[in-house]
């Protein structure tokens, strides 16, 4: 039998991904079942379980995927002298200023489940996004772009759950206000609690 390459398996691997995010978008979470997404796919039975543990490990890899792709464009878009900081501030306002493209993995994140792997797939999910983003924040205070004084990925979380909330609103239609003025405020506070310490001396002068 021939022996498969690791370039083949990440192809196969990617078209699961692919398949996964067409039937997310199309149908929702809920209708991304196992058949379904080997289905799109055109897959047998059994062959995503080659690739990944269970589904919602897919839907995990698969939000993850996302966040990397909204982060790399982010930084394509900005000056790449800018360091963490900007391209942080940058991200940012981006998610609280449009809603995200994906309000299958919005319902996905907010679903209530008493079936122990979806919940700890989200808590993966959510676990992921502090991993990723503490350290570059970690980095600007480092460096004096921000305040030093707030945990890093308490920050990161906070911002997460209130991305998360937003987008839930949005996606249930149930803002009493909009998505644009609520996520308008919300750069406002963050910009203003991340901003570095300076001595009153200095305040006092400006």
């Amino acid at each position: 039998m021939p022996k498969v390459s690791e370039e083949h398996k990440e192809q196969v691997r990617q078209h699961l991904l692919d398949a996964a995010w067409r039937v997310v978008g199309r149908d929702g979470v809920e209708a991304a079942t196992t058949r379904a997404i080997l289905d799109e796919a055109d897959m047998s039975a059994g062959a995503l379980y080659s690739y990944f543990p269970s589904k919602d490990e897919l839907l995990k890899v698969l939000t993850e995927e996302k966040v990397q792709d909204a982060l790399a464009l982010t930084a394509a878009m900005g000056d790449p002298e800018e360091g963490e900081a900007g391209l942080l501030l940058r991200f940012a306002a981006r998610l609280l200023s449009q809603p995200l493209k994906t309000p299958a993995l919005t319902a996905f994140r907010g679903r209530m489940s008493t079936d122990p792997a979806v919940t700890a797939a989200i808590r993966a999910i959510n676990r992921s996004f502090v991993e990723q983003f503490a350290p570059l924040v970690e980095l600007a205070q480092k460096a004096g772009d921000f305040d030093a004084s707030p945990d890093a990925e308490a920050v990161v979380e906070l911002f997460d759950i209130v991305v998360d909330g937003l987008n839930r609103r949005e996606v249930t239609d149930t803002f009493a206000t909009s998505f644009e003025r609520v996520g308008f405020v919300a750069v406002a506070m963050f910009l203003g609690a991340l901003q570095p310490d300076t001595d009153p001396r200095e305040r006092e002068n400006d």
